[in-house]
């Protein structure tokens, strides 16, 4: 099962590495809210890649089957850590980017692999009665857990700001595709698109896509006034020492 992992490995690092597409996007991004939108550009990219050299793999060794579970985790779940590997630091310096262009001294929240989730993955398939009929709803599980590198890093350094005092603005932007067809307009994004307070955002969903959806989604970020953002998110109990120390400079312009 090694060598399997290290062939998907090595069909993943070669498609990247050619892909002109991801290069491309990183290098017309010049501001941190630009850096943010290529970033999930390129993970909608590199999941495309991830969920093609891994069905391609898995096809070969059951065309015609049932995965087992452990078979499937033990090619689902490196895969997925790859392509997290490659995609977040990207979206890290993204954030720090964003961060820089406010004049802020924070360093970037970096969500750790989530493995249950890539485990999930994995089961679903095993459930499956043919990996082949399974196919297109795998291909979106991949390139939409992607995706969610991206995003979950987004709503991560949004919800650290804002608990800090920092005002922050979440905005989504309509990619002006349909839900389904391609050719109507899709309510459910339409609701979500605009400007949003971090805990306005989460409640309505702004964090959130369906399958397909390629809105983009980023944040800005100023100082703010960090006593009124101590009072409103209850005070210091869940933020970090350091973290107020940061604020504290923060307030006397330091």
């Amino acid at each position: 099962m090694d060598d399997i992992v290290k062939k998907i490995a090595t069909e993943y690092d070669r498609k990247v590495r050619n892909d002109l597409r991801i290069s491309a996007i990183q290098k017309s991004a010049k501001k941190g809210y630009q850096k943010l939108i290529a970033a999930q550009r390129i993970s909608t990219l590199t999941g495309m890649t991830t969920a093609e050299v891994l069905l391609s793999n898995l096809l070969d060794l059951y065309p015609d089957g049932a995965i087992p579970e452990e078979v499937a985790k033990a090619l689902i779940v490196p895969t997925l850590r790859k392509n997290y590997d490659f995609v977040s630091p990207i979206a890290e310096s993204a954030h720090t980017a964003i961060l820089e262009d406010a004049g802020i001294g924070l360093k970037p929240v970096v969500p750790a692999f989530d493995a249950n989730r890539a485990e999930g993955i994995a089961v679903e398939l095993s459930k499956a009665e043919n990996v082949a009929e399974h196919s297109d709803l795998l291909r979106n599980q991949i390139i939409n857990n992607s995706i969610n590198i991206v995003d979950e890093s987004t709503r991560q350094n949004v919800q650290t700001q804002s608990r800090v005092g920092l005002e922050v603005r979440v905005i989504r932007i309509y990619d002006g595709r349909g839900l389904h067809y391609g050719k109507t307009p899709c309510e459910w994004c339409i609701q979500r698109v605009g400007e949003w307070e971090y805990r306005d955002a989460l409640a309505n969903g702004v964090f959130e896509r369906h399958t397909g959806c390629e809105c983009d989604l980023y944040y800005k970020t100023v100082k703010g006034d960090w006593q009124h953002g101590w009072q409103k998110y209850g005070g210091w109990d869940d933020v970090s020492e350091e973290t107020i120390q940061n604020r504290r400079k923060y307030a006397k312009g330091e």
